[in-house]
């Protein structure tokens, strides 16, 4: 009986060994299948360096203090710095982390994001894309811009790479010192080059001499100033001073003038204190 318990010992011993090893097999090809973990990286530099040239001129550049190479095309940056020159301008971005894209010339940028232009614009977001070849950069995330201490902030942006023309998309709003505001539903289409906003959708400005409300309006702004010098609204316009009221199809408002031209059936409607409204 001796011979016959050794055997079985050693059947399922055997059994036992064959089945870890089929475990961990198993286990081997899952760990393989996890496109996290494929994605880990196979070479790290402590400094990275890349440029774009044309024409004998740089186009764009990016620098990282610490690199993860993931593969041939993908990139992982920590404190990213990124230059993009467009027509003798420079507009330099900066993060603390960052994935640049080989084949696309394509800069994803996380975490405190900034991009600074030459005459003093400067755009903050939690994440960016930054295609410098094409000339543009994006975001779905909430965005914060200041020009002329003119604070803008809204959700969703798109706009050219050297932050000459950007457009919002919604939950908009604009302070200008020292006390007036402007909101709207979206889209927001800015101008700096020509120092003139577009606004869209449930527009309404409000400062010390009143409200304005209205469908569209175009706004005016002086860069010397920091101010709106022109305001043209349009679509269902509503303005209001102290208790009057006043609507019209377009209206047209001169800051410094403190003079309003309505157009489109204006109707003016007037409440002393003895009035009641119902």
């Amino acid at each position: 009986m001796r011979p016959f318990k050794i055997t079985f010992i050693l059947i399922l011993i055997t059994v036992f060994v064959t089945g870890c090893s089929k475990r961990e097999k198993v286990e081997e090809e899952k760990v393989s299948e996890d496109p996290f973990l494929e994605d880990k990286s196979t070479q790290k530099i402590m400094t990275f360096s890349i440029s774009s040239t044309i024409n004998e001129g740089k186009r764009w550049s990016i620098e990282g203090k610490a690199a993860d190479i993931i593969n041939p095309d993908i990139i992982e940056l920590t404190d990213v710095a990124g230059k993009s020159y467009v027509k003798d301008t420079a507009v330099t971005v900066t993060a603390n982390h960052g994935r640049f894209d080989r084949k696309k010339n394509e800069l994803r940028l996380r975490k405190n994001v900034v991009a600074t232009t030459e005459d003093g614009l400067h755009l903050m977001t939690e994440v960016l894309n930054w295609n410098a070849d094409k000339g543009v950069l994006w975001t779905e995330e909430f965005v914060k811009v200041i020009k002329d201490e003119i604070l803008t902030t809204g959700y969703g942006l798109t706009g050219q790479v050297n932050l000459g023309k950007i457009e919002l998309e919604r939950r908009i709003e604009i302070k200008v010192e020292p006390s007036t505001l402007i909101t709207c539903d979206g889209p927001l289409e800015i101008d700096y080059r020509e120092n003139v906003a577009y606004l869209y959708t449930n527009v309404k400005i409000v400062d010390k001499e009143g409200e304005l409300s209205a469908d569209r309006v175009k706004v005016y702004f002086d860069p010397d100033d920091n101010k709106i010098t022109k305001a043209i609204a349009s679509g269902n316009v509503k303005i209001k001073r102290d208790e009057n009221e006043t609507y019209s199809m377009k209206a047209t408002y001169y800051v410094d003038e403190k003079k309003v031209i309505l157009t489109g059936k204006p109707k003016l409607i007037v409440y002393s204190k003895k009035d009641e409204r119902f």
